[in-house]
């Protein structure tokens, strides 16, 4: 989704949004579609300094955190760690991060429990 039209969604509301950032999805977009990624960011490029300052392995994982600084630019909480999970394939390789963003501490919260715990009591969602 492009972050503009994440904007226009919330802008004026109290709405929180599980967002769902591929890892996959931005490595081939980084590849083939580099000037898409100006949109997905709501910026002119500042994004790309972020790319450049990360070591290889860790390229996916500075993008998802400027992402989340970008946030707070319509609304929602920021700096709330953490607030997201990482689902990994079997052979534990990363497939995606979910992040809450919210505009509610207590939706934070609520997502936090989420998070540490399945229906069952157990401590972790399987593959986070």
């Amino acid at each position: 989704m492009w972050f503009e039209t994440l904007q226009q969604l919330v802008t004026q509301r109290r709405s929180d949004i599980l967002l769902v950032f591929q890892i996959g999805g931005m490595k081939r977009a980084l590849e083939y579609r580099p000037e898409s990624i100006n949109r997905f960011f709501g910026d002119r490029g500042e994004w790309y300094g972020k790319y450049r300052s990360a070591g290889r392995r860790g390229v996916t994982r500075a993008l998802f955190d400027y992402y989340k600084e970008r946030l707070p630019s319509v609304g929602y909480l920021g700096n709330l760690s953490p607030n997201e999970a990482i689902v990994r394939m079997t052979n534990n390789v990363p497939l995606y991060y979910l992040v809450l963003a919210s505009k509610s501490r207590r939706a934070v919260e609520f997502w936090r429990e989420c998070i540490r715990r399945t229906a069952t009591g157990e401590r972790r969602l399987p593959g986070l």
